[in-house]
């Protein structure tokens, strides 16, 4: 059994992680044989994020106990240039997190990828369900993109919404050739 400065250790090494800027599917779209390898890779690539979620929350709530202090410290920095985002753990609790705003994926696929539970895209203004402006919705989902937990999860969703574009262009290349 792990003591409690081992799993704080082993958690912070589990907030390691880069995410790559993926090539834009247009680059690879009429070849089946490619498309299967990204989706192959986007799952793990999830696992760890939600890992790296989960091992946040453990170091918080769990493994030094809940004192109202956070026991995990953010500090902004830049992330290599083929990220969106890049996060760098050290032993002291210092987590470095950095976001590339600029990137195709973090604009594309991780602030559409905010939950609607979060941010969402009707609002009641007493006559009923109307649908927000699209200016309303990106201010706010940018907002809470400021929390690096929230770029975790967006990413997950974000990832979640690539694969199935991948998935549904290798089905209809396969079934259009195999006819």
């Amino acid at each position: 059994m792990a003591t409690n400065m081992e799993q704080i250790q082993l958690n912070l090494a589990l907030c390691n992680i880069t995410l790559w800027e993926p090539e834009a599917l247009s680059g690879f779209q009429l070849s089946a044989c490619k498309l299967q390898c990204m989706e192959n890779e986007i799952d793990p690539i999830i696992v760890k994020i939600t890992s790296s979620i989960d091992a946040l929350s453990d170091i918080e709530d769990v493994a030094t106990g809940d004192t109202g202090i956070n026991d995990v410290t953010f500090i902004n920095t830049t992330p290599p240039s083929a990220s969106s985002w890049a996060m760098t753990a050290h032993t002291n609790g210092t987590i470095y997190f950095g976001v590339n705003k600029s990137s195709p994926f973090y604009t594309d696929y991780i602030i559409p990828g905010v939950s609607t539970s979060t941010v969402p895209v009707q609002e009641d203004l007493g006559q009923g369900m109307e649908d927000r402006s699209d200016a309303d919705i990106l201010r706010d989902r940018q907002a809470v993109l400021r929390s690096q937990v929230e770029v975790l999860e967006a990413t997950i969703n974000g990832l979640n919404i690539y694969k199935s574009l991948i998935v549904a262009k290798k089905e209809s290349l396969t079934s259009e050739y195999a006819g």
